[in-house]
């Protein structure tokens, strides 16, 4: 069975020597960002270190719109047709996400377009909700050498359009969207294509989108077939040097600059940044 991600996948069960390893989209993501971070989160879930996920505001928002706009899908997965507004507010707002009624209050007054939009968005484009919040995984995918991967995910939305083609949406509560040329290359992009695939396998089209709840701005692509191939190898490769190097301190797992190290969790123990610091760089 083609899961979107590999040649070959298992139909038996590995030998008793094989290694399998579980990888999620935004751990590709993560990764692609900076394969040190990735490194130094698979460690410490290996060595169950717990780490405190950071409490803000945003997170809270997020999270709430998120919890409304799945259960509004369900119920029109359910019933055919999607709830009003305010029955979304009556209903699926969840106010424990928050610490506070004041900022409860600010939540619900800044959610509330983007629940509108999103639910005028649906009905105007004669969207067909498929699935919701739903948690996926492929079957185990061969690598070689008695090497195996499984890609795990939640799906936020699948839709299928007009014609007949299905679209996975990420829908996104900040302020920004990747340009369309990075969507088509992450590696997350091909893997949550693999995990519609593996809900729908008979689909022709699937699509990739990301949409911003609060401005209807949206970024789709169509991965060709020469991109998912790429994401593959990579992905393969991955897996390979993963099971090369179990502490992942080799030369592939080294830190790469970017916009998340000013609230990486790792930075006490990051190469690039502790170099910075003895330069006199501030950080």
């Amino acid at each position: 069975m083609d899961a979107g991600l590999t040649t070959t996948t298992t139909t038996a069960a590995p030998q008793s020597k094989s290694r399998t390893y579980r990888i999620t989209p935004r751990e590709l993501d993560t990764y692609q960002a900076c394969a040190f971070k990735f490194a130094a989160d698979r460690r410490g879930k290996q060595q169950k270190v717990w780490q405190p996920q950071p409490s803000s505001f945003p997170l809270a928002l997020g999270n709430a719109v998120h919890d409304a706009l799945n259960q509004a899908n369900r119920q029109a997965m359910k019933r055919g047709s999607l709830p009003s507004a305010d029955e979304v507010f009556d209903r699926f707002w969840n106010r424990s996400r928050f610490g506070s009624t004041e900022q409860e209050v600010e939540a619900a007054y800044l959610a509330r377009p983007m629940v509108e939009q999103y639910l005028t968005y649906v009905t105007d484009n004669d969207l067909e909700i498929l699935a919701s919040e739903q948690f996926i995984l492929t079957p185990e995918m061969h690598i070689g050498e008695g090497i195996y991967l499984i890609i795990s995910g939640k799906l936020d939305v699948l839709f299928r359009r007009p014609g007949g083609a299905l679209m996975y949406q990420d829908h996104k509560t900040g302020s920004q969207l990747p340009t369309p040329d990075i969507l088509e290359y992450a590696l997350s992009s091909a893997a949550y294509r693999g995990l519609v695939r593996r809900l729908q396998p008979r689909a022709e089209t699937i699509l990739i989108s990301q949409r911003l709840l609060s401005t209807g701005a949206e970024v789709t692509v169509d991965l060709s077939d020469d991109v998912v191939q790429a994401a593959k190898q990579q992905m393969a490769d991955l897996v390979r040097a993963m099971d090369a190097d179990p502490a992942m301190i080799s030369a592939a797992f080294q830190p790469s600059e970017n916009e998340q190290c000013a609230w990486c969790p790792h930075q006490s123990v990051c190469p690039l940044l502790a170099a910075g610091s003895e330069e006199g760089v501030a950080l």
